[in-house]
């Protein structure tokens, strides 16, 4: 059962991944949707690897598309993005 979870969401982040240059800002928010989905998982490949993709293209639309959730399982993402958009000229 676990393992039919994971390769759901392991083929839908690949998507994503895979159509990023298509339309990135509804491509980053489905991945931040999906990282909510993640979260009380185990699958934190997947996770560590939407964390990494928003963290490395994410841009102050993308930061204020995670406050407006108000959901408190995005604070780490939120936190990377912000510190990362903070110290981009470092």
């Amino acid at each position: 059962m676990t393992e039919n979870i994971y390769s759901k969401y392991k083929t839908l982040l690949d998507e994503l991944e895979t159509n990023f240059d298509d339309d990135p800002m509804k491509t980053m928010c489905q991945m931040v949707d999906l990282y909510e989905n993640l979260n009380g998982t185990y699958f934190h490949d997947l996770s560590d690897s939407i964390s990494l993709w928003i963290t490395e293209n994410g841009n102050e639309k993308i930061l204020k598309y995670i406050e407006d959730k108000h959901n408190p399982k995005l604070k780490r993402l939120q936190d990377f993005l912000l510190y990362k958009l903070q110290n981009r000229g470092y």
